[in-house]
């Protein structure tokens, strides 16, 4: 009985079939096989012979067949004897096997496009089945047109051929067809396994062969034209078999030759897209619109390219265009002129969006803007006017900002203007609004302004000095950290002002010249790009019995009677800042450009010695000022010589250091001794009272030390004086 389960190996004989024949005996018994019940019609096996039967009565036949020419599905046997007399019987279906066998999975991976101009070699995967190897693969082509298959010199085979292609996983097969254009061919590829089976399913594809380029034209603007207005240039494109797939064009200039790039004009032909389909259309951007030349002539041409694989495409200077274009449209009327006070006296600072070369979009490349204006404010503007000013425009995005500044008017006056735009054509926009302002008031006898670098980082301790005209220093200032300066004191005239700087020592300056006493934003860029540098430090909170100033810093003088702490810094011999200490102790100076400089901090009392230091690109250096914690000229006796019983030994030092007073005799022998906490305040600083009136004290020479230590530093220093005593 054979298995009632799909197999997917050969399973060996699998049934026992007994033939008798008691008269005559068995002469020969058969089997064949089809895929279809009851039919018998061999369309799997044709009937083959099994065993040796003759002469026997009776014979059980089992027997091995083909696993691998079974169909997969139901595969029935059916079996017949004969004997020797020659009379037959036939059993239908004696048996069946169930098959379920995937040879491997094959897949071509190319050629993968329905349009091809180049095929030379055929490529794919396999997956294996049922765990059995991929032995091989093999590939067919077909004629579509006839149905004919490739037999290696050409298509005229009626069957299938196939050819075995090289590898398994992937596999490539390196062909040579006579393929004609326009006509589709299909390649077909089956995979066979250890096992000898076939895949199921063979890979299919189709393609077809495409070796002509697409035809266009240019149908708008017309060959030999004139246009006002320019929009786009399109036509229609074709191709016979394939797709239109690219329309590109080139655009020449024809007066100098130049083509155009898609941003400007250049030298040699530059391919712009134009398309993807059969009707096509390049649209005149703004740019492009505002760079063309009025009365200029120019030339287009086309080409297409269309879907196959590689592209097929035509050629350019086939099919053209030449047309000449006039530009007759006006650019747009400025709606937000307005008008502020100038930063020189008499001065007014204009300001405007750029309209377009065609309207208010778009670019204004070439042209020019009048300005008209007037002190009353019903005048009658136009560009006819003798006082109208005309500005050259170059390159203007529409909506950019543009700006002038209007000099030379009357002082703190009160003006009108009008604005209008001329493209290169010679055609002028209509008025625009009118704006009001007051012009820049007289001299008030200074110049201001502030300086950066390239980056528009401020930079601090900058020498801004006036020269008048006899090139005679009239005065200067430096810049703080925001980078402004202010130079005061000047007479009612114009001024050369000089900015000088130092950067890692090296000193530089610049100049602008006709500067008026009274302008303000006079503001110098210097061509420098470094990363700027700070100072910071700190004074202990014991000096803060003295008063601190709120305020930042700055290079004005400052009286040192008045108790105030400060930090100077010196470039080159001068001092470029001057900055306060605030209510913690803490200062902070920013923004100095890398280079020498010194350094020295006054605590309300003294100064400390000047510190030089190098700063170095970026550096954040921390400067700790350091004062001596006594002065050997602040230490005295007095009365001295006492002819009293009372003696005060005075000292000056921070009130958070620790005193300790010693007096002694020539001898060394130590008579008194004091405690900071002993001592009293003195008219300054503080003193250590002796009252020897209860002492066995005699006249003569003795000694007093004033010994001081810095709790936070541990700094120590002693003072030793002499005093005399009369009694």
């Amino acid at each position: 009985i054979p298995p009632t389960e799909y197999l997917s190996e050969n399973p060996g004989p699998v049934s026992t079939v007994t033939f008798s024949d008691s008269v005559s005996k068995l002469h020969k018994i058969q089997y064949s096989i089809s895929s279809n019940q009851l039919s018998q019609d061999e369309n799997i096996l044709a009937w083959t012979d099994v065993g040796e039967p003759s002469g026997y009565s009776v014979f059980d036949a089992t027997w091995s067949y083909n696993f691998s020419l079974l169909s997969n599905g139901t595969n029935y046997f059916s079996v017949r004897a004969f004997d020797i007399a020659g009379a037959t019987a036939t059993e239908a279906d004696a048996f069946k096997i169930l098959k379920n066998v995937s040879g491997p999975i094959v897949n071509i991976t190319a050629p993968a496009d329905i349009y091809l101009s180049t095929i030379t070699v055929v490529s794919g995967t396999n997956v294996e089945t049922a765990s059995h190897s991929v032995q091989g693969t093999e590939i067919s082509f077909m004629d579509k047109s006839n149905n004919l298959y490739w037999n290696g010199a050409s298509f005229i085979a009626g069957t299938k051929i196939w050819y075995v292609a090289s590898g398994t996983n992937p596999f490539n097969l390196d062909i040579n067809l006579d393929l004609t254009d326009g006509v589709e061919y299909e390649i077909v590829a089956r995979s066979s396994d250890s096992a000898g089976d076939y895949s199921n399913s063979f890979s299919t594809v189709a393609f077809t062969y495409d070796i002509s380029p697409p035809t266009a034209g240019i149908s708008d603007p017309v060959n030999h034209s004139s246009v006002d207005f320019l929009a786009s240039i399109s036509g229609t494109a074709s191709d016979a078999s394939a797709n239109v797939s690219s329309v590109d064009i080139i655009l020449q200039q024809v007066s100098d030759g130049l083509w155009w790039n898609g941003g400007n004009w250049q030298a040699t032909p530059m391919s712009l897209a134009a398309g993807t389909t059969s009707l096509w259309t390049y649209y005149i951007s703004e740019i492009l619109s505002a760079s063309l030349e009025n009365g200029g002539t120019y030339y287009a041409s086309v080409k297409a390219g269309d879907s196959a694989v590689p592209s097929n495409e035509g050629e350019f200077y086939t099919q053209w265009s030449t047309f000449t274009y006039y530009d007759t449209s006006n650019p747009g009327a400025v709606s937000d002129l307005f008008g502020s006070i100038g930063n020189l006296p008499g001065s007014i600072d204009l300001s405007w969006s750029a309209p377009g070369d065609n309207g208010l979009s778009g670019f204004l490349l070439s042209g020019n803007f009048a300005i008209e204006y007037s002190t009353y404010s019903g005048a009658a503007f136009s560009t006819a006017s003798a006082s109208t000013l005309f500005i050259s425009t170059g390159s203007l995005t529409a909506g950019s900002t543009c700006s002038h500044q209007i000099t030379g008017l009357s002082a703190a006056s009160t003006y009108y203007f009008a604005l209008w735009t001329q493209d290169d054509a010679g055609n002028w926009s209509t008025i625009s609004g009118i704006a009001e302002a007051v012009s820049g008031m007289a001299s008030i006898g200074v110049i201001s302004g502030n300086i950066t670098q390239v980056s528009s980082q401020a930079i601090n301790g900058v020498l801004v000095e006036a020269y008048d005209d006899g090139d005679s220093l009239a005065s200067s200032d430096y810049t703080g950290a925001s980078g402004d300066y202010s130079i005061t004191g000047l007479e009612d005239a114009a001024y050369t002002v000089k900015a000088i700087w130092s950067a890692n020592d090296i000193e530089s300056w610049v100049s602008k010249a006709g500067i008026q006493s009274g302008s303000v934003g006079v503001d110098f860029i210097l061509n420098t790009e470094y990363l700027l540098a700070s100072i910071s430090g700190y004074i202990p909170l014991g000096f803060g019995v003295y008063t601190v100033s709120s305020s930042k810093y700055s290079v004005q003088g400052v009286a040192l009677d008045t108790g105030e702490m400060f930090v100077e810094v010196y470039s080159r011999g001068r001092r470029i800042i001057l900055a306060d200490i605030d209510e913690s102790g803490k200062f902070n100076i920013s923004n100095l450009l890398p280079g020498t400089y010194s350094i020295r901090a006054f605590n309300g009392r003294e100064f400390t010695d000047m510190q030089t230091i190098y700063l170095k690109d970026g550096e954040i250096f921390n400067f700790t000022p350091k004062w001596d914690i006594l002065l050997k000229q602040n230490v005295y006796a007095y009365p001295n010589p006492a002819q009293n019983s009372i003696v005060n030994i005075h000292y000056e030092t921070d009130a958070f250091n620790e005193v300790i007073i010693v007096i002694f005799d020539i001898t060394g022998r130590v008579l008194k001794k004091f405690s900071g906490n002993e001592t009293v305040s003195d008219v300054t600083g503080y003193k250590a009272v002796w009252d020897f009136s209860n002492e066995n004290i005699a006249s003569g020479v003795y000694l007093y030390m004033v010994k001081v230590r810095d709790p936070f530093t541990n700094d120590v220093k002693k003072v030793i004086k002499k005093m005399a005593i009369i009694r």
